[in-house]
């Protein structure tokens, strides 16, 4: 949730602007849990001081800083709109079927798994190492 949403109950499109990029991180992550290890008051604290979730292993850079990013812009009139998100999305799709995009393709290899080839656990790593999720602006 977005700081606006968070300290004020605020929700607006512009908040829902930041839950997009968090689908996007979540599926760039194959659905990892976004500061699951960390209580309400430090995600507030850690937003408010410009902390956002890290790039994903293996997310395409612009993917993340053109259009994630943006999306967990501080000031809510600073994020994009949905119309200009699909612009967004429609470039960096191009970019990636050109191969510009960094360490990612579109059309590149993904792995098959199977549901008999993994298990989730069902309680959360207390590992510091596993909390490593946020970045500073």
């Amino acid at each position: 949730m977005p700081i606006e949403s968070l300290e004020e109950q605020q929700y607006t499109f512009k908040a829902d602007v930041w839950a997009y990029g968090i689908v996007l991180w979540e599926l760039a992550t194959r659905g990892l849990i976004p500061y699951a290890d960390l209580g309400f008051t430090d995600i507030l604290r850690l937003l408010k001081s410009g902390h956002r979730l890290m790039k994903p292993k293996g997310c395409p850079d612009n993917l993340y800083h053109y259009v994630m990013r943006r999306c967990w812009l501080e000031d809510p009139k600073r994020r994009p709109t949905f119309f200009e998100l699909t612009e967004m999305m429609e470039d960096v799709v191009r970019q990636l079927r050109r191969g510009v995009s960094g360490d990612a393709l579109l059309d590149g290899h993904y792995e098959r798994v199977s549901a008999r080839s993994f298990t989730v656990p069902l309680t959360t790593s207390t590992n510091s190492s596993d909390s490593t999720i946020i970045t500073n602006l």
